[in-house]
């Protein structure tokens, strides 16, 4: 594990409206209480920090000049004007130093940030994540999510002319007969986003009601969007991610590289040295990872990537090379894996299969 870290996570937890198939951490917003509400949550991060550096200090760690800075949420944008000043304050404040090549990403709703992008790229945001989900109406209805789409129209003109680095996300797996995903990417694409985030419909623990289209029919569609994208000059870099060279989110790859991100915020979970730690209200609460879980995480998260694996640096001592062998030939065959590749590294079908990949490693050969 590295003693320096370099990335931090902060989670804006209120959204101005819940939408059925989202799980994460959220609060609702109101905007006639919204000083009130933005006040706690602000002194809530002043003293989570204080308990979070004394958390990396007690394990030899430091907080160096940060290489990544994301706020994510939630609805981040919400934050407006009054988030970038105190984010400025609160970071000179606790000498939270920001590296020269800082990669400092934003999530925004459509609805409400344009007139706030100025504010927070004067304090280093270079980077905006929006939710789009899909153009087309009757998706939007079944996600239970409030879409105006002359909104996201004027939000995507003003980041193509801001000339921002900037990445939409967008939601497959839903069970309509009338979307055509092909003019979606095609308009979204006019418009010159760097970045893609490409997830897959999972309603489980959340309110969505409606029935999911058949497996076949999402493989189809998610095999469909990573040719369009490849053809377009997109690297398909992770199970759910494509970029443009080089554009890839530096601080996702934090976590796909398992180094250690700092987090704070309610819901939001970090590492320290050999724990794993999630904050709930102002607690966190830490949990210890032995040496096989970590071995088999950094396995997971490496498998999600277009990085490769060396069967030597994570297989040695680990396996029988033979029972290796003899399961790479056979996810060949199912062209589970990237030809091209030196490295183990899975192809897209692959990437689609990654749980069940994982099962029969472990029965098979680690074990």
């Amino acid at each position: 594990m590295n003693d320096l870290i370099e990335s931090l996570y902060i989670h804006f937890p209120f959204c101005d409206s819940f939408c059925s198939y989202c799980d994460f951490y959220k609060r609702k917003w109101s905007s006639t209480d919204a000083t009130a509400m933005l006040s706690s949550y602000e002194e809530e991060l002043e003293q989570m920090w204080q308990k979070l550096t004394a958390l990396h200090h007690s394990h030899q760690q430091q907080i160096a000049p940060l290489k990544t800075l994301y706020i994510g949420g939630g609805s981040p944008s919400l934050w407006g004007k009054r988030g970038a000043v105190f984010l400025k304050k609160f970071l000179e404040g606790n000498q939270i130093l920001l590296d020269e090549a800082c990669e400092f990403t934003l999530e925004v709703n459509p609805r409400h940030f344009e007139e706030i992008l100025p504010y927070w790229q004067s304090i280093g945001v270079n980077r905006i994540s929006m939710g789009v989900q899909s153009l087309n109406q009757g998706v939007m209805n079944q996600l239970g999510r409030k879409q105006d789409f002359q909104a996201v129209e004027r939000a995507l003109v003003a980041l193509q002319a801001s000339g921002i680095n900037f990445s939409i996300d967008l939601l497959l797996g839903v069970n309509t007969k009338d979307r055509n995903l092909d003019l979606e990417i095609e308009q979204l694409l006019s418009y010159n986003p760097s970045h893609l985030s490409a997830y897959i419909l999972t309603p489980k623990g959340t309110c969505y009601k409606y029935p999911l289209p058949p497996e076949e029919e999402i493989r189809k569609e998610y095999l469909h969007l990573s040719l369009l994208l490849t053809q377009q000059g997109f690297v398909h870099y992770e199970v759910s991610n494509f970029a443009k060279k080089g554009k890839e989110s530096q601080h996702n790859l934090q976590y796909w590289r398992h180094n250690c991100v700092a987090a704070l915020g309610h819901s939001a979970s970090g590492m320290v040295g050999n724990h794993r730690y999630k904050w709930s209200q102002k607690q966190f609460k830490l949990e210890k990872l032995g040496e096989e879980e970590i071995y088999l995480e950094r396995l997971y998260l490496r498998l999600r990537t277009n990085l490769g694996l060396s069967l030597e640096e994570f297989f040695r001592g680990k396996v029988q090379q033979e029972k290796m062998q003899e399961l790479l030939l056979e996810w060949e065959k199912r062209r589970y894996l990237k030809a091209s590749s030196p490295l183990l590294c899975l192809s897209p079908l692959g990437y689609l299969m990654l749980d069940s990949l994982m099962d029969e490693l472990f029965v098979r050969v680690l074990r």
